[in-house]
């Protein structure tokens, strides 16, 4: 039964962009692209620098600034430059790239790092989140990966998450956003 059930591959560490496994991206779209008609593949786009900076639900591999037990440094002040290039070589475009083989193979629809937009719009207070470097962060990777996907793989299709209703309908956070 699970099979009948639409889903959406979370790729969010470095380790699952290349590969033949359906554990991959490479390796999801390579099967998609062997079904007649391919199957629409849904891929979460999600490792920011200082990624869930509030929850700390899925810390991220990519930091602005790493403490000494290699964990992020939310506290850390900076701008982010050394996760910002991270994210943007070691992540995103290794994943243009990828979609760029399979665009005209496969139908693909990219959501692009949830939460992002309003951890900045709702958490800016909190230390870990209203930092210069999470802020730039999470405002640079996110313009850089729509960039990125409007201009080199124009034919995938994007959903941008701006929250639930739970979370931005509080009166108070709808007033931040």
């Amino acid at each position: 039964l699970m099979r009948k059930v639409p889903s959406a591959y979370w790729i969010d560490t470095k380790a699952k962009i290349r590969g033949s496994s359906t554990g991959t991206l490479e390796g999801i779209l390579q099967d998609a692209s062997t079904k007649s008609p391919a199957e629409l593949v849904v891929c979460i786009w999600y490792n920011l620098p200082n990624r869930d900076c509030d929850a700390l639900a899925s810390n991220g591999e990519i930091c602005c600034a790493k403490d000494m037990h290699g964990k992020c440094d939310y506290l850390q002040p900076g701008d982010c430059e050394e996760g910002l290039k991270d994210y943007k070589t070691g992540y995103a475009d290794p994943f243009i790239s990828v979609l760029k083989e399979y665009e005209k193979k496969v139908p693909i629809v990219i959501i692009v790092e949830p939460d992002s937009l309003p951890n900045l719009a709702t958490n800016a207070a909190h230390p870990k989140c209203g930092s210069t470097a999470t802020q730039t962060a999470y405002k640079v990777g996110v313009q850089y990966a729509l960039k990125k996907l409007t201009s080199e793989v124009p034919s995938v299709a994007l959903y941008l998450d701006a929250a639930h209703g739970g979370w931005m309908a509080w009166e108070n956070n709808l007033e931040k956003f």
